[in-house]
């Protein structure tokens, strides 16, 4: 009982205080995270979690999981790589340095704790979405709302719409997947479908079109293939539920007039100059095929192929920013990184956990398309997560016929395990 306590207090706690302070990172910083000098809530309670988790008897780190090593690859890459580019540009690359070792460090801690203790899987999802749909709520009732220099775009805490949109979405789909899965409580079910009309209201009053296309994205990789499992009576139920939450979506886009000019500035082609800058980031890529432009550098070639001033300094895509920062051969430690999160998804939505690291991870990745989100904590979190899956996951079978005992999954043998449950 008394190492129950101490593990809660010391290493739970940090951990689930920092998930939740993800959601209003900003909230004292006036949605400034371009430096990592600039102290958040998030970075401080990050900072408590490490040092907790590190000084943790029962947590062990002599074998780091594969994502924190290539991550940790990608960082040494391109720390490398600031060498070839001007050194005026040193200090906003050392920042981007630090901050690519922070995901790694985040990363290796929280698979780490989850490996240690599994059931905390569940509650870091259950965390960062309850934060979430506080922070929804407040907005509704506009305590931390903020608007935009767009017209009619709202925030939290002078955040960037669109990032702000993408953590409420991530919190949508967990709320989406639990509201559909069978093994969900009664109880909990209805709490994820009420939440989900704060939460929809709050990522359509921020206009981004990104947020919402990926959360479309998140819900539809689990709502597809739960169509099709179970009972006829559960299958219907669920086709409702999901018709249900679409349809209360497109009514939050049909009457918020701010949205609905995005989406038809969308049809338009207009696309907040992306259509000017991806065609100019495979630009850069081809010029650069092998080991990018270099860090900070790639943006001021992209905005001279662009033609136009890049005021964000961004390539508003995490996967082509590393594509024109480092090259192919310097982007393969990161994409084989996101590889390894998205195998150990997909082998986990055949276990108790279901569709939910895939769905996770997938509204994380479809977001990142849209945006740069390689330094922001959301996508940290749903790369730990997605790879952790395979030390949470229990066998249904076992669930089952042992009743409360959890039996871990080996995932090392896929055949083995396509063996055991059948598609």
């Amino acid at each position: 009982m008394y190492n129950r306590i101490a593990t809660f207090l010391l290493v739970e706690l940090p951990l689930y205080a920092f998930v939740a302070s993800i959601t209003f990172e900003t909230a004292n910083n006036h949605g400034d995270l371009e430096t990592s000098t600039n102290f958040t809530i998030a970075r401080m309670f990050g900072y408590i979690f490490a040092a907790s988790a590190i000084l943790a008897p029962h947590i062990h780190f002599r074998k780091i999981p594969r994502p924190a090593v290539l991550l940790l690859v990608f960082t040494v890459v391109v720390f490398a790589r600031i060498a070839g580019i001007p050194e005026y540009m040193w200090p906003s690359a050392m920042d981007l340095v630090g901050r690519l070792f922070q995901e790694a460090i985040m990363v290796w801690l929280i698979c780490n704790v989850i490996r240690a203790f599994p059931y905390t899987y569940k509650r870091i999802l259950g965390v960062y979405a309850f934060a979430a749909i506080t922070i929804a709520i407040l907005q509704i009732l506009s305590v931390t709302s903020t608007e935009t220099s767009q017209a009619g775009r709202v925030t939290m805490f002078a955040d960037d719409p669109n990032t702000a949109c993408g953590k409420f979405g991530l919190a949508a789909v967990i709320c989406v997947v639990t509201l559909l899965s069978s093994r969900s409580r009664v109880w909990l079910r209805a709490i994820a479908g009420l939440a989900l009309i704060p939460l929809t209201l709050t990522m359509v009053g921020t206009g981004s079109r990104g947020g919402l296309l990926a959360f479309l994205i998140g819900s539809m990789v689990a709502c597809a293939p739960l169509l099709f499992e179970g009972s006829t009576p559960a299958r219907i139920g669920r086709f409702v539920m999901i018709v249900a939450v679409f349809s209360g979506l497109a009514a939050a886009v049909l009457t918020n007039e701010t949205a609905l000019d995005r989406i038809n500035e969308a049809r338009g082609g207009d696309l907040a100059l992306r259509e000017s800058i991806y065609p100019a980031d495979f630009i850069v890529v081809t010029n650069h095929p092998f080991f990018g432009a270099g860090p900070i550098q790639n943006y001021d070639e992209v905005g001279d192929e662009a033609s136009t001033i890049l005021s964000s300094n961004s390539t508003e895509n995490t996967f082509l920013w590393s594509l024109t920062a480092v090259g192919i051969i310097g982007s393969a430690p990161f994409f084989a990184a996101v590889g390894a999160a998205l195998i150990a998804a997909w082998r986990a939505r055949k276990t108790s956990l279901g569709w939910m690291p895939l769905a996770f991870l997938s509204c994380a990745l479809a977001f990142s398309c849209t945006i740069e989100w390689h330094g922001q904590k959301p996508l940290w979190l749903a790369l730990a997560m997605a790879y952790s899956s395979i030390y949470a996951a229990t066998s249904r079978v076992a669930t089952i016929s042992h009743g409360a005992t959890a039996v871990p999954v080996s995932f090392a043998a896929p055949s083995a395990l396509s063996s055991r449950f059948p598609a």
